[in-house]
């Protein structure tokens, strides 16, 4: 399920576990930087919402105010195991 398009402004997905969030707070502070009238859309299982990666990029949209939506699925899975 990996797919990005460039010309839609979407970057592919990652296949480590909540690696995808730091990418999109970076994103839209590169966009906040440069004074662009956008939002950041990233997604991920409540399994991975225990990763360092998810907590930092959170922490800091927040600290930062970045225009950033995290969408939280609950799946049931925490990577490969319905746990």
């Amino acid at each position: 399920g990996h797919f990005g398009g460039k010309k839609f402004n979407i970057l592919s997905g990652s296949s480590p576990v909540t690696t995808q969030v730091p990418h999109a707070v970076g994103i839209a502070l590169a966009g906040k930087m440069q004074g662009k009238d956008l939002a950041v859309f990233t997604s991920f299982g409540e399994g991975s919402s225990n990763q360092g990666d998810f907590h930092e990029g959170a922490n800091f949209a927040g600290v930062h105010k970045l225009p950033v939506v995290f969408f939280c699925e609950n799946n049931k899975y925490a990577i490969s195991v319905p746990l």
